[in-house]
């Protein structure tokens, strides 16, 4: 989006209008100031040229010339992007208006938005039916929510909520420095500022960590200004001064303290209500509302008139935080987003806001069995286990801001940091090894509880499961399972699922992270298929456990009266004691060979030893009796995490229900064509598109590789081949039987010439960081 607002703005605009759009070409540097901002920016140089983005490391002498008013002392270096740049918003908006009134958009001003307008389809659905102003009615089946920090007083009126809020931002311009001219925009993210040059003199703000809360600003806010408080700008005051000295020469001529919406995780709300029909959302960008405007406004446009966005937005789509959020959450979790923006992080590092609020009557028997929890869609869910050992998270600390008290000796904290190191931690690797050890080998209880879960039913549900599943699962038997995916339009995977029939109703497992986008993939195909069918949301409402390794079916005995053996795929209705229970029994190998890549190439994924599973499917209100049942047997099941699941399940389709990396590809380019069918009569969701795609090449975009020395890797690491960067790691987990870090690295050079570099030798990768590298191989046989 960023790329396209730049081409926008210097070239498109500018060419249609006529007139100038505001946009000024300076450049950048984001200065560096210690070691592990060179790695973060050499991986920004990195992935950038892939999209045409020209950057490159410079030292701190190319740094004095470039903006010779910089104290360079304690600048190791700096990223320098020359075709960055800044904008006047004003002229701006009058480039846009002129554009829109050229191909006949209208511009109304003064036209206050009273009420918006619904009604329910036969689905039962919400759908826009016109928009009531104090100019009069306009009957209209879209509306594009573009309001900024008032859009939640848009969404309120269709009934919704927009996970955003609002803060006080300051800005400062300094009186007119001598020699400012032409000098590149700065950003020293360490020292929390940033500068512009505005004219002949300098604009600068800084990152704040302690931002005034505003929450809602009020509607009549409009042309507006807050009063700047001096205090709390003190310190990035001083850090400006410091960089450019000659700012406190020339003393600061004015100030701009004006309202700013930010969102959990900083990206923007864009894209359509999942309960509101025609109801489209663009706003919270978090301060980059001028950087991004013109590419999501191109992404927006592409949505409403066909459909879908042009481009993979997932990290910025509405409908990515789960709808039951609460205000405790959204305030804490903004919080912490904007005071650890620009801090180093890596992927297994856990928030600590919004913590504990949506929970099952299992988490506090996990909490007392020594459970460390991950936070996967807001849902806590147990990672590993430490046996003895209590790990509570406590109340949010807002870090100790705003007057509240700074949490000390914060175990989960400790071990979170434990747990982020760049090398594994012995007592952690020991415990879930363990774990790992007796998914295979005798028995182990895995709470999937937090899984999202839908149920389709009605007379024709049947029809509708045959247009949204790869595979035809009206052909199961009662009571039978399967695994299957679901496409978008453009035959790109919108979830990995498994298919539960029973009679006329189907039950879809799905992962967490899915949720909204599911329900909304399903309700706009029963709207616009008009069959007589729903889906009902059923996550949290029951629990889902699964039982590991050559001992778990000893353990069903102790929630089923009549138990029997059950075949792979197989289901048994049973329970005692007045609870029903649903026990299922997954494939039992998992040794997977994927489709072939080329006919001289074919991927090898490692064997494992068979592993026996099954699903134990309950009412929430049944999870505790059930699970004391389980792991109080004779047997003694071990309780295990999601992280000694995903090292078992790393070359298995299931290991796609515990994380969502794989989404967004084709199914070809993933080693998943397997799981669709293209030679039957249906037409489900995707397969036209599918059946092109697996013609024009069965070259994969995403491909395994295996650690060949030791270090400590994560997703995003970058990928080279003979010194030349040819990709990123999308997913990375440590294989606890081989003690080797396995990965799934995505080609960002041409799959056709990276395939055929490698058809006669094994390929020797390095994976990781400017300052930390780790050797690799790809797995593969010739």
């Amino acid at each position: 989006m960023q790329i396209y607002t730049r081409e926008l703005l210097s070239r498109i605009l500018p060419e249609e209008t006529g007139f100038d759009s505001g946009w000024i070409n300076t450049g950048s540097i984001s200065l560096i100031r210690n070691r592990t901002q060179i790695d973060a920016f050499e991986k920004i140089s990195l992935i950038g040229s892939e999209f045409g983005v020209e950057s490159r490391m410079i030292d701190t002498d190319e740094i004095s010339k470039l903006h010779p008013l910089i104290d360079t002392k304690g600048i190791l270096g700096g990223l320098y992007s020359p075709d960055d740049g800044s904008l006047d918003p004003a002229t701006l908006c009058t480039s846009y208006i002129k554009a829109a009134t050229k191909y006949k958009a209208q511009v109304i001003e003064k036209c206050e938005v009273k009420n918006i307008k619904t009604d329910e389809d036969i689905s039962g659905m919400k759908r826009i039916v016109s928009i009531e102003t104090n100019l009069g009615s306009i009957k209209t089946n879209k509306v594009i929510n573009c309001t900024g920090a008032w859009a939640p007083y848009i969404a309120k009126m269709v009934g919704m909520k927009l996970p955003q809020l609002t803060y006080e931002v300051a800005y400062f311009l300094t009186q007119g420095i001598p020699g400012i001219k032409n000098v590149p925009n700065i950003r020293d993210t360490a020292r929390g500022v940033f500068n512009k040059r505005q004219g002949h003199a300098i604009l600068f703000g800084g990152y704040e960590n302690n931002k005034k809360l505003v929450g809602l600003v009020e509607e009549d806010f409009s042309f507006s200004l807050y009063d700047t408080d001096w205090k709390r700008s003190e310190p990035y005051i001083q850090s400006a001064t410091d960089l450019i000295p000659e700012i406190a020469k020339v003393g600061i001529r004015s100030t701009i303290c004006g309202p700013e919406s930010f969102t959990p995780d900083g990206n923007p709300l864009i894209g359509e209500s999942q309960y509101v029909k025609g109801f489209f959302n663009a706003s919270a960008f978090s301060g980059g509302g001028l950087m991004l405007g013109g590419g999501a406004g191109k992404e927006l446009a592409h949505l409403v008139a066909y459909g879908r966005p042009e481009n993979d937005f997932r990290i910025c789509d509405l409908k990515r935080f789960s709808s039951s959020y609460n205000e405790t959450w959204l305030k804490e979790s903004c919080h912490e987003y904007i005071f650890t923006r620009y801090e180093a992080k890596n992927p297994n590092q856990n928030p600590l806001a919004g913590r504990n609020l949506r929970t099952t009557p299992l988490s506090e028997i996990h909490l007392e069995e020594g459970a460390y929890f991950t936070c996967i869609h807001g849902r806590e869910v147990p990672e590993f286990f430490m046996p003895g050992q209590t790990l509570p998270l406590l109340n949010y600390d807002y870090s100790g801001c705003y007057g509240y008290k700074k949490n000390v000796d914060y175990k989960y904290r400790e071990m979170m940091d434990r747990d982020g190191s760049h090398f594994l931690d012995v007592d952690i690797n020991k415990q879930v090894g363990i774990e790992v050890e007796s998914i295979f080998n005798s028995a182990a209880v895995v709470d999937l509880s937090h899984l999202s879960q839908f149920d389709i039913s009605g007379s024709e549900s049947d029809k509708l499961a045959r247009q949204l599943f790869t595979c035809d699962v009206t052909n199961l038997l009662n009571n039978q399972q399967t695994e299957a995916l679901m496409l978008n339009e453009e035959g790109k995977i919108l979830s990995y699922v498994t298919v539960i029939k029973h009679e006329n109703q189907y039950r879809i497992t799905a992962p967490s992270q899915q949720q909204e986008s599911i329900l909304h993939h399903i309700n706009h195909l029963v709207q616009y298929s008009k069959h007589n069918c729903s889906v009902d949301d059923i996550t949290g409402r029951f629990a889902l456990l699964t039982l590991w390794g050559s001992e778990s079916a000893k353990l069903l005995h102790r929630v089923s009266d009549d138990w029997k053996d059950l075949q792979p795929g197989e289901c048994l209705s049973c329970g005692m004691n007045n609870t029903k229970v649903l026990i299922y029994s997954l494939l039992s190998d998992f040794s997977i060979t994927h489709a072939a890549l080329t006919s001289a190439l074919r991927c090898r994924m490692k064997t494992t030893s068979p592993l026996i599973c099954y699903q134990v499917h309950c009412n929430m209100e049944d999870a505790v009796f059930i699970y004391d049942h389980l792991i109080s047997s004779n047997i003694r099941p071990v309780p295990a995490g999601l992280r000694s699941l995903k090292s078992v399940c790393i070359y298995s389709d299931f290991s796609n229900l515990l994380n969502v990396s794989l989404l967004g590809f084709a199914p070809h380019e993933v080693g998943l064509s397997h799981l669709c069918a293209t030679d039957d009569d249906r037409e489900y969701i995707g397969k036209s598109h599918l059946i092109k795609k697996e013609n024009r090449s069965k070259i994969p975009k995403v491909f395994n590789l295996t650690a060949v020395s030791e270090g400590t890797l994560f997703p995003g690491d970058v990928i080279w081949k003979s010194n030349v960067y040819v990709g990123t790691i999308i997913d990375c987990i440590y294989d606890y039987k081989s003690n080797k870090y396995q990965m799934k690295g995505l080609i960002t050079m041409s799959p056709d010439e990276f395939f055929s570099s490698i058809q006669t030798t094994t390929p020797k990768l390095i994976v990781g960081r400017r300052s930390y590298k780790v050797a690799a191989e790809m797995c593969f046989d010739k």
